[in-house]
């Protein structure tokens, strides 16, 4: 039996969570797991969402909300997309700035 799609669920409280692709580690340190909090309770102010519990994990996250579900979905495509683009830019400048990264010569 199919998942019931959330716009067809009433408002309430929702187990919110996302992966990242192929066990790579979403959050590798403090610096990452605060910059990712940071883009949630933005999302959650803009989007009016109340936040009761989230977990940060290190391929992962879970996070409870009680909301409207018509705010979800942008909130969370938000947040998420902001941490990934800000994610990648700092990964890749620091893979150009290691020693490691530079052609032998």
């Amino acid at each position: 039996m199919a998942r019931v799609l959330r716009t067809e669920l009433p408002d309430g409280f929702f187990h919110l969570t996302a992966r990242s692709v192929h066990e790579t580690m979403l959050f590798g340190d403090d610096d990452d797991r605060h910059a990712f909090l940071t883009l949630l309770l933005r999302a959650v102010v803009r989007w009016r969402l109340d936040l009761h519990v989230y977990c940060l994990l290190g391929t992962h996250y879970h996070a409870l909300v009680d909301a409207p579900t018509e705010r979800i979905s942008p909130a969370l495509q938000w947040a998420q997309s902001h941490y990934a683009r800000e994610h990648n830019a700092a990964s890749a400048a620091r893979a150009r700035s290691s020693p490691s990264a530079s052609p032998p010569g």
